[in-house]
């Protein structure tokens, strides 16, 4: 039995012509950039790993601002308050038992770590009640400094205004830097609010009248005592 056609009786196809597209000028390649193929999955892999910025909701756009605003107000204050001790003369003097508290500390820690190999050092700043306590423990037992010498008087020691000048200089820098460490507790600690700095002080200020007669006793035998 004959297959019958697949298309109707009578049927036929019609021939589609596609017209050519038009003649197209030359693509200009000038100042265009070759890239081999490893350059473009290079290209293409990087584009891919590369995560997009965080998108910041509006609390945190808001608490960033008000990061860059904190940070602003203290320089302007800092400003204020060096121009201030400038005028009152305490610049030079708080500097120095700053640098001289700083100096000590590193000093401490690095004979702290020569005795014991496992002992991590501990930085200077920031200023916290117990690194001045230590510090203090050393101030109320050396001997005075000659002036301009770094010689000492024998049998001398640090007077009651020199203790609370560097509890004082200690105090401002704490005050004034806090700030910085937003994490740390032991930082918004008044140094006179502990007990330890309030025992030196109160040490110190109870042992002035021996300790300055016997500086007066000193000088009766010829010994200069700042």
């Amino acid at each position: 039995m004959p297959t019958p056609p697949s298309t109707p009786l009578g049927y036929k196809r019609r021939r589609i012509d596609v017209p050519l597209a038009p003649n197209l000028p030359p693509l200009d390649a000038t100042g265009l950039i070759s890239m081999d193929d490893l350059e473009i999955d290079s290209a293409v892999n990087s584009s891919q790993n590369t995560p997009p910025p965080p998108l910041l909701s509006s609390p945190e756009h808001i608490q960033k601002s008000m990061r860059v605003l904190d940070a602003s107000t203290h320089a302007v204050r800092l400003s204020v308050t060096a121009q201030e001790q400038s005028e009152k003369g305490t610049e030079p003097v708080y500097r120095r038992h700053y640098s001289n508290y700083q100096t000590w500390f590193q000093m401490d820690q690095g004979t702290r770590n020569a005795q014991d190999s496992t002992w991590k050092e501990v930085p200077a700043l920031p200023i916290t009640a117990t690194k001045v306590s230590l510090f203090l423990e050393y101030e109320t037992s050396r001997e005075k400094k000659k002036r301009n010498s770094s010689e000492t008087h024998n049998g001398t020691t640090i007077g009651k205004s020199g203790i609370l000048q560097a509890i004082s200089a200690l105090e401002w820098f704490r005050e004034n830097h806090q700030h910085e460490y937003p994490n740390d507790p032991e930082t918004r600690i008044k140094l006179r609010d502990d007990i330890c700095i309030q025992a030196f002080e109160s040490a110190a200020k109870h042992n002035e009248p021996k300790r300055a007669e016997s500086a007066q006793a000193q000088k009766a035998a010829g010994t200069s005592v700042d």
